[in-house]
């Protein structure tokens, strides 16, 4: 809905329109709002808790890295296997994507594309001489 153009608002009662039902949201409106006023405080108890883990993960930096490193390699086929079982279900999905991307840079694509038939050419000549 548009504003008319002899609209009032927010002084409604002079009005020209008798029945002008303009309620829009202008910036004006949230100009005087703060960025402040948006911010909600957050409790003491969560303040204590974030600083508290903020200061356990300073203290036991490679602690935790290690733990994370030893994750990582203990469940990298798991993960891969769900980014695989992932990818077979949104095959759509993942080739809309790279239509997507062809389309709006088409000529880089086509670079990496000579680029790699010149190499794969040149492995192919470097094999047939041996």
């Amino acid at each position: 809905m548009q504003r008319p153009d002899n609209c009032c608002h927010p002084d409604c009662f002079s009005c020209p329109y008798p029945d002008c039902m303009w309620d829009g949201m202008e910036i004006q409106d949230y100009q005087d709002t703060t960025i402040d006023d948006l911010n909600h405080p957050v409790a003491q108890s969560i303040l204590k808790a974030r600083a508290r883990a903020n200061r356990y993960a300073a203290k036991h930096r490679e602690e935790i890295r290690a733990n994370s490193l030893k994750w990582y390699y203990d469940h990298h086929e798991e993960q891969k296997a769900r980014g695989r079982k992932w990818a077979r279900e949104n095959k759509d999905r993942m080739a809309a994507a790279k239509r997507k991307r062809w389309a709006e840079n088409p000529e880089y694509y086509r670079q990496k594309q000579r680029e790699y038939r010149a190499r794969k050419k040149k492995e192919r000549e470097a094999d047939a001489t041996r």
